[in-house]
This record gives C-alpha cells, sequence and structure tokens, in this order.
C-alpha cells in the first residue's frame, strides 16, 4: 500500500494513517504532541478532506509546500527570535560549535526546507498527479537523505562532538 499509489487520493490515506499513527504514538509516549507534528497531522486532515470531498488533489499537493515553507520560517526565525537557534537546541548535547556554526547550520536547514517548498510546488504545479506521488514519495525522501549526509559530513569538519577523544 505504502509504495504502490498512483493518485494524491491515495496518497492522501497513507498520510492519514501515517500521521495519526505518529501522533497517537507520540501522545502515549510523553503524554503530549509537538507542535509541528500536530500542525502537520491537522494540514493533512484538513486538506485531504478537502482534496477527496471536493475531488480536487490540489489541496493535498499544497501541504508539503506549506510544512516546508513554515519549517523554513521557523528555523531561520530561530536565530533572530530566540538565544539558542533550533538546530543548537536539538544537537548541542552531540557536539560543540561555535555559534557562528550554529547559525550557518540553521541558515542551511532553513533554506534546505524553502527549496523543498519550492520543488514541490513546482513539480506539482508542472507534472503530473502521478509523478508528484512519486515525487512526494521517494523525491522528498533522497532530498532529505542527501541534506542530511551533506550537512552530516560539513559537522564532522567543523564541530567537536562532544564524549569523543581528541587526537592532541
Amino acid at each position: 500500500f505504502f509504495f504502490k499509489q498512483k493518485t494524491a487520493y491515495e496518497m492522501c490515506g497513507r498520510d492519514w494513517s501515517s500521521d495519526v499513527c505518529s501522533s497517537d504514538l507520540a501522545y502515549l509516549r510523553e503524554k503530549k504532541i509537538k507542535p509541528m507534528l500536530l500542525i502537520s497531522t491537522l494540514l493533512v486532515l484538513i486538506l485531504g478532506g478537502v482534496t477527496i470531498f471536493l475531488r480536487d488533489p490540489n489541496f493535498i499537493m499544497w501541504k508539503p509546500t506549506i510544512i516546508s515553507a513554515l519549517f523554513g520560517c521557523v528555523f531561520i526565525g530561530s536565530i533572530y527570535l530566540t538565544s539558542q537557534t533550533l538546530i543548537e537546541k536539538l544537537f548541542s548535547t552531540q557536539f560543540k560549535a561555535e555559534k557562528k556554526q550554529w547559525n550557518l547550520m540553521t541558515w542551511m536547514w532553513g533554506l534546505h526546507f524553502f527549496a523543498y517548498a519550492y520543488a514541490n510546488y513546482y513539480v506539482f504545479e508542472n507534472f503530473s498527479e502521478n509523478f508528484w506521488v512519486n515525487f512526494k514519495l521517494f523525491g522528498s525522501l533522497t532530498w532529505t537523505l542527501l541534506f542530511v549526509i551533506i550537512q552530516s559530513i560539513w559537522i564532522s569538519y567543523k564541530g567537536e562532538f562532544i564524549g569523543s577523544e581528541s587526537s592532541n
């Protein structure tokens, strides 16, 4: 089921089940649902419902664009609105870096999300629904995996991992 979708309607079913399960598991484990997971789940349920009700796949196709743009805003906004960037909050227990490096990593993630938002928009506006479904399923995973690998290599050169032996 998860790898044979041909339409945005089938994608709605996959997204509904995975997002609702993720929210349920998060609530069972932590007794709360993090805001971005809640927003993502609500967007999938609302836009997916409108997609199916109106029989118009464009609504669910907007979801990755909206979520990615929100992530981009949150990441870059954390540089200017908080004392620690979001990346620093997430990874400061794993490695040490200077403020300039935390900011640069945060910019990289923010721009990554904005680029993916645009790519999703471009694909759903210029290609077939079937192509978009495959892009959403395989392209977004590949896109993110490549970005994480590049970011990991960059971190290995710029940061000092906590708990690792120094070579001095």
